[in-house]
């Protein structure tokens, strides 16, 4: 029993497991949201199962008055689960299947066109040509796929596919087997489903939820974000765009192509919409193309305006809302160059509708910025690009936006939520329910140590005052040999930046060869094997497969990965056991501040915070609370720090040491935004040999 519900668990839970699902279902009991922070192998994923499907179990019992909505059977809520990535869903459904609920839960699984189509012309395609394709296909009954499932024998094959927990592979077994779409399967089944499962960005862009509205039934659903540490950025990309006069012009051409030639076609099919004639729509395009850069070809280091400009400017043009609306029939049909262009003008579009139902309040749009620039580098010349980005500075926008469908519930999970109060400021929706849960290991398990200077009693500090200096990269490479001798195994070791890791590293490598010692590169590498983060993700499965070869050489003392926060090494990589035995910070990884992106931001929150402490903003009263461009700024980066130290210590028998080899970790504040489960173990050491002595025992 768990806040009187009988919860059917695996095993006796632990004091933090228990701890997390009362947490659960107290939220979903009072209608409330909730932030849970709990560390990697503390088993949330299977207390977030089990406490949310007990609940929902328990309502079949007494089903009240707030599930009926009226006349009719009473429906019970459906449970939407989502993370960052198909794969990390994989592991939830294989929790669930392993789970007590497994046979008396319905489920399903949302993916994309590009994962399940089976159609041989259209899943050659990607993106908005897919999904053209594919509308194209399916409405003019010529996918032999979507016939059978929606007109054949296997038309009512979502209602028993949902007793089984498929996952993608399975939906697109099923499909191939008998002949039936795997796409429209899942969003069929999704109907059926008591729990949906489908990545958090299919929640969050405006127009993939759209395309779910049949789907699922929001009204009193429970919406849970695993995963959640990047929901933040996920947000503010789904509601951004930037497009380039190279889009523009490709459009342009797209659309005079397609008025000439497909209008004829459209009608034979039977297929008449709102049409353009080539004249208007080349026109249009033409306006838009000029317009949008001749004033802007000089501004070399960018020209910004409030988000209003983007629509002042449209206006000029005679594009408004209601006769963009209009252009959506007629876009169907085109081509990817010209959607994607239509997609863009959408989703600003969107944001001209308030983010509340105040009387008076702003439209959403009062948190973008237009930021017209000329982009680096562009296709295969490498030239500079006009671009023009539509940026959005609150990703609360996209949450109060599913919060509008009359959602119960949202539960956020990740090992790293902290600092939550900036990360609640953030979503711009109140969390009542918070939960920083302790680690299942015991004290003995983890040892982590500040390291304000280094061997020969130098500070340790990667300002970007200091960390360039020779004196630093000296100090901070001698103290990495001596941590490669002392750490067994595998050793991670994280940078604040690409930059700042790459210079150490050619540093080491050219200095440090006094009296015949070899190098400091060299000397690092006797004790460990080295592996060097990519900046390609394509180069990062090599990377981690030479990282595991070099750990399981029987010739080397273990392995060192030099990664960066923020990368993909500190992004959710399982270095368990001997992989992972010690993770050294080497910094803090504040922003650039001088990057457009991250100036607007902090302008931008620092706006939303003067309204919301002074009363006038739409959002006071609401349960927000105000956060500062300066308090983001230093969040994020903690955040992030946060992030890399869970590399280690990945379930209840692991153990392992964090070292952070930077002086700004002494200060109390900054340890206050850690995670608890390391905030509570923080020893500072004066003298580096004192911390290396202690951490010599610990792995003894």
């Amino acid at each position: 029993q768990i806040a009187g519900i009988p919860v059917e668990f695996p095993f006796e839970p632990y004091a933090c497991q228990r701890n997390y699902m009362e947490s659960v279902i107290k939220a979903l009991q009072e209608g409330r949201n909730a932030l849970l922070e709990s560390p990697t192998g503390t088993g949330k994923t299977l207390c977030l199962l089990c406490s949310t499907l007990a609940w929902r179990e328990s309502l079949k019992v007494g089903r009240t008055s707030w599930m009926s909505g009226g006349a009719g059977k009473p429906e019970l809520p459906i449970i939407i689960y989502s993370s960052r990535t198909h794969s990390q869903l994989a592991q939830v459904m294989k929790e669930l299947r392993n789970s007590s609920y497994k046979d008396r839960v319905r489920s399903t699984v949302l993916s994309s066109r590009q994962q399940t189509c089976l159609h041989p012309t259209a899943n050659k395609l990607s993106g908005g040509a897919a999904n053209q394709a594919c509308k194209a296909l399916t409405s003019a009954r010529k996918c032999s796929w979507h016939n059978q499932l929606k007109f054949g024998k296997y038309r009512n094959a979502a209602a028993s596919l949902v007793s089984s927990v498929p996952d993608i592979e399975e939906l697109v077994t099923v499909g191939k087997t008998h002949g039936v779409c795997p796409f429209f399967l899942g969003r069929d089944a999704g109907k059926e489903a008591d729990i949906v499962f489908l990545p958090y960005n299919y929640l969050l862009d405006p127009a993939t939820r759209r395309t779910m509205a049949d789907s699922i039934n929001w009204n009193n659903a429970v919406v849970i974000f695993d995963e959640a540490h990047n929901v933040e950025s996920v947000s503010s990309d789904a509601c951004s765009f930037d497009i380039t006069a190279k889009q523009l012009t490709d459009a342009m051409l797209e659309a005079k192509r397609w008025a000439g030639g497909e209008t004829a076609g459209r009608r034979q099919e039977g297929r008449e919409g709102t049409e353009l004639n080539p004249p208007m729509y080349d026109g249009f395009m033409h306006s838009f193309t000029v317009a949008a850069w001749c004033p802007f070809l000089v501004c070399i280091g960018g020209l910004t305006r409030p988000g209003s400009f983007l629509f002042e400017f449209l206006g000029q043009l005679g594009i408004t809302a209601h006769s963009l609306s209009a252009l959506n029939g007629a876009i169907d049909a085109a081509a990817d160059t010209l959607a994607a262009a239509d997609s863009c003008l959408n989703l600003a579009f969107s944001t001209l509708e308030p983010l509340t139902d105040r009387p008076g309040a702003p439209p959403a749009h009062k948190g973008f910025r237009v930021h017209v620039h000329m982009q680096k580098s562009w296709g295969a010349d490498k030239l500079p690009a006009p671009t023009l980005s539509y940026w959005c500075f609150i990703p609360g926008m996209a949450f109060r936006r599913l919060a509008a469908l009359r959602l119960r519930s949202f539960l956020l999970t990740s090992g790293t939520l902290s600092p939550m109060d900036s990360f609640a400021g953030e979503l711009q929706i109140p969390f009542q329910v918070r939960l920083e849960n302790p680690h299942v290991i015991e004290p003995s398990q983890v040892w982590v140590g500040v390291l304000p200077t280094g061997p020969s009693g130098a500070p340790l500090n990667s300002t970007y005052a200091s960390r360039d200096s020779a004196t630093y990269k000296d100090e901070l490479g001698n103290a990495l040999v001596n941590v490669a001798r002392l750490v067994p195994d595998g050793l991670l070791v994280f940078f604040a930046s690409y930059a700042a890791m790459d210079s150490a590293i050619n540093h080491w490598k050219q200095n440090g060869g006094a009296g015949g010692v070899g190098s400091t590169w060299e000397r690092i590498v006797r004790h460990k094997a080295p592996v060097v983060e990519p900046r390609e993700s394509s180069a990062f499965g090599a990377a981690i497969e030479e990282f595991r070869s070099k750990l399981d050489d029987p010739a080397t003392q273990g392995a060192v990965f030099f990664a960066v926060c923020r990368g993909k090494v500190s992004e959710g990589l399982d270095f368990s056991d001997r992989a992972g035995r010690a993770v050294v910070i080497t910094g803090i990884p504040y922003a650039v501040k001088n990057d457009p992106k991250v100036r607007l931001k902090r302008d931008v929150l620092d706006e939303e915070a003067r309204a919301l402490s002074s009363g006038s903003s739409a959002l006071a009263g609401e349960g927000v609370e105000p956060l500062t461009g300066e308090a983001w700024y230093t969040n994020t980066a903690m955040r992030a720090v946060n992030q890399a130290m869970g590399r280690v210590i990945r379930h209840r028998y692991d153990y392992g040491a964090i070292l952070l080899a930077d002086d700004r970790f002494r200060n109390p504040n900054t340890q206050r935004n850690m995670s608890r489960w390391v905030r509570e173990h923080v020893v500072v050491y004066d003298r580096f040999g004192t911390a290396s002595a202690s951490l010599t025992k610990f792995f003894k």
